[in-house]
């Protein structure tokens, strides 16, 4: 039977790659909140930047209780498109439109992920955890798409 201390092989597989996903979008919350002059939007970027960050940590944890090596980096995919969102900025003036149409698209695809490990992997041992997270990122999701709705 899987347990958190004994997750077996596709579990720690999907949680790894949410560790990554985590990684991917807090770094890319951090680069929006340098790239903007708004100070509540670099507050709220920088806040979410943070919330990422420590729920790739929580999943961390679990996967190195199991003896394993946890993620710890983010993806090329994930480089890529901080830079576009950097170049896009610069050329639009970190516009908050812009930044956010961004950002809504990184936290969809996050979200999707969720879905899809949820989905695939119904009851296992870490569902109580990623639900949890789940729920965080869908609550965020809907932050930003109301924050979008301001800047149209």
């Amino acid at each position: 039977m899987e347990t958190k201390l004994h997750l077996n092989d596709e579990t720690i597989e999907g949680v790894q790659s949410l560790i990554q996903a985590n990684l991917d979008s807090a770094k890319g919350y951090h680069a929006a909140a340098e790239a903007i002059d708004n100070a509540v939007l670099r507050e709220t970027f920088e806040t979410l930047s943070t919330q990422r960050s420590h729920q790739a940590t929580a999943l961390q944890g679990f996967v190195a209780l199991n003896d394993e090596e946890a993620e710890h980096d983010t993806s090329t995919r994930s480089a890529m498109h901080r830079a576009w969102m950097r170049a896009r900025g610069a050329i639009n003036g970190g516009d908050e439109k812009v930044l956010l149409i961004e950002i809504k698209r990184g936290e969809s695809s996050l979200r999707d992920q969720y879905e899809s490990i949820l989905k695939d992997m119904p009851g296992n041992a870490m569902s109580d955890v990623l639900h949890q997270q789940y729920a965080t990122i869908t609550a965020d999701y809907k932050k930003i798409s109301r924050l979008r709705e301001l800047y149209d």
